[in-house]
């Protein structure tokens, strides 16, 4: 089989509906969250993924994705989408802008080709839209005005949309991130500090590193984990590096070796979850980071940074609280949790009731169809159905 031609399951054959998600760098179990809601309203979504840190693969194998990665090449990747197409003959595409932009436009010209209605969805790429380069702009221009539905993850980026000319904020939606709630937790025994998202400088990591220097005399038995490093996955493609050394020179600066735990990124955050009691985030942006309301809902007690958007999640004194961006401010929140066991419990139940009334999978998969009963309300032309096969063996 020819290198970047990987199907991962078996290919899936009409006549039932597909959604065709297209341009993620990365297949992980959170970008097939809709998916899996949407699934039980009759929608079923297939996957044309990248695979930038080689978490897609496991994800497809271990949760059995109907999906596959995208060959390299950008002739052999839009023959592929040809065939899909083709083969599934999707009611619409879901279309993330993660891809290079000479990617995206060929990917539009196809998707203008078989006429298949296109719902882009909008990350942090939006967020730092005019810091990139004229091509890239130029490419979710195209797309945005191309598509039927425009979805924003996060907040204040119908204003950048906006401000640039690329579409009126009318014709956008705010879509934050959801997550499942899952079974109930288990509050019992849980003791660890958890900080887990990407190694990066807007996200102050180190301030972690020094609330556990400032803690570690208060609470013998502490216990840290920073979960997101990258030098313990060598597939993971990362320019992170000088974070994360000096994240790594801190801890042995400060003699935390036995306290401080630091772990490559996880596709698997549950299993961190589990005896979390605190999770940590000072970052620049909260609003609406997935590893925090997805702790937030297996009942991990949040201590974010007080900044813009971050009451939105939490409530300061209910659900977590909202601190400074300094290490003494984090270490006598994280403090008060741990030596408060009642207090613990209720603010971690009432995390999980947050994440319930307004950040669930569950009810924003059923918003998330009536968007696309309304995108394919007038199905485009079928493109003619031929024999195509799955890939070249």
């Amino acid at each position: 089989m020819p290198r970047g031609w990987v199907v991962m399951s078996a290919p899936p054959t009409s006549p039932r509906a597909w959604i065709l998600q297209l341009g993620n760098d990365q297949l992980t179990p959170k970008a097939c969250y809709y998916g899996n809601e949407l699934v039980r309203r009759g929608l079923h979504t297939y996957y044309f993924s990248e695979d930038r840190s080689g978490l897609s693969r496991s994800t497809i194998e271990r949760h059995e994705r109907p999906a596959e990665i995208v060959p390299r090449g950008l002739l052999r990747r839009s023959w592929r989408l040809v065939q899909i197409i083709r083969r599934l003959r999707p009611r619409a595409v879901e279309l993330f802008l993660s891809a290079k932009p000479w990617h995206l436009l060929a990917y539009l010209m196809i998707l203008r080709l078989f006429r298949v209605p296109i719902v882009v969805w909008c990350r942090g790429e939006i967020r730092d839209y005019e810091k990139h380069h004229p091509l890239r702009r130029f490419a979710f221009r195209r797309v945005i005005r191309a598509s039927r539905a425009v979805l924003l993850r996060e907040l204040h980026m119908d204003d950048v949309l906006e401000r640039n000319g690329v579409v009126a904020r009318e014709t956008t939606s705010f879509f934050p991130n959801s997550v499942p709630l899952g079974p109930e937790p288990n509050l019992d025994g849980r003791r660890t500090i958890l900080y887990m998202n990407a190694l990066r400088a807007w996200r102050h990591p180190e301030l972690v590193v020094e609330a556990a220097h400032l803690l570690r005399d208060a609470i013998p038995d502490l216990r840290v984990r920073i979960v997101g490093a990258t030098s313990g996955r060598a597939s993971y493609l990362s320019s992170l590096g000088p974070v994360e050394e000096g994240v790594q020179a801190r801890i042995r600066e400060l003699g935390l070796e036995t306290i401080v735990e630091l772990l490559p990124f996880t596709d698997r955050p549950a299993d961190h979850f589990r005896d979390a009691a605190v999770f940590l985030l000072p970052a620049d942006i909260v609003f609406c980071n997935y590893s925090l309301i997805e702790a937030m809902a297996a009942g991990v007690v949040p201590i974010v940074a007080d900044v813009d958007g971050a009451d939105l999640i939490v409530e300061d004194g209910v659900s977590g609280f909202l601190v400074p961006r300094d290490a003494k401010a984090i270490a006598e929140r994280v403090r008060l949790l741990l030596e408060d066991e009642p207090l613990r419990r209720r603010m971690a139940m009432e995390a999980r009731r947050r994440i319930a009334e307004r950040f669930s999978v569950e009810s924003a998969a059923a918003r998330l169809f009536e968007i696309y009963a309304s995108v394919i309300a007038e199905p485009a032309p079928r493109a003619r159905a031929e024999p195509v096969p799955a890939s070249p063996e």
